[in-house]
């Protein structure tokens, strides 16, 4: 019986070393009927990183950002990219968006998750004046194939939403970039936007479109 248990061990890895690039493999070998392995590829369980802001009624407003995705809010598809491009020290994923009056639900994530607001490196960045423009220094990685472009919004009129021509900063990361630090310069800020925003909002992404946000 040992020596028959050997011998199929033998058998089947002759048929892994040889036969690698097949799905399923098959042996027909004496008493050893019919063996058949699939070989699983190496799967991610794909999960999705969503906002936070706050989001208590349709449309936009002061204090309200379409964040649901029910409301087609900000996400995106967490992958085998999250280990390449990425800010801060990591991406972690929700089941679904979290708003919260602080903007902070998905900071209070399951064991085993982590805290993946640590893209901004000081929140005294987070702070301006009327009249002075925005520096926000962010740490990102980027060792895709090409290289990436960082932007980030400040909602500065408080209307909920993100206007490109007035509220934009951007700026390359190039391959290669690991845990490196990138500053935005925001246009000027207006007069009239003094008061707290939830609306700071950073993106990452690549030539082939994969955002990473904070």
């Amino acid at each position: 019986m040992n020596n028959w248990l050997r011998h199929v061990g033998t058998e089947l890895r002759t048929m892994l070393n040889t036969s690698k690039r097949s799905r399923r493999f098959h042996q027909w070998h004496g008493t050893l009927r019919q063996v058949e392995i699939d070989v699983l590829e190496a799967r991610l369980l794909l999960t999705s990183d969503f906002g936070d802001a706050p989001d208590p009624l349709p449309g936009t407003g002061r204090g309200n950002y379409q964040t649901l995705a029910a409301r087609n809010g900000p996400s995106h598809v967490i992958n085998e990219g999250q280990t390449r491009l990425f800010l801060g020290a990591g991406v972690d994923g929700e089941s679904a968006s979290l708003p919260s009056a602080n903007a902070n639900g998905d900071d209070k994530f399951l064991p085993g998750g982590r805290d993946d607001e640590d893209g901004v490196l000081s929140m005294l960045d987070l702070q301006s004046t009327v009249g002075a423009s925005p520096k926000i220094t962010l740490q990102a990685t980027n060792t895709m194939t090409g290289p990436a472009m960082l932007y980030g919004w400040i909602d500065f009129n408080q209307n909920g939403a993100f206007e490109n021509s007035t509220e934009r900063a951007l700026i390359a990361v190039p391959v290669g970039a690991i845990a490196g630090r990138f500053t935005l310069t925001f246009p000027t800020t207006p007069a009239g936007s003094a008061g707290a925003t939830y609306g700071c909002r950073h993106r990452c992404i690549n030539v082939t479109g994969d955002f990473r946000r904070v």
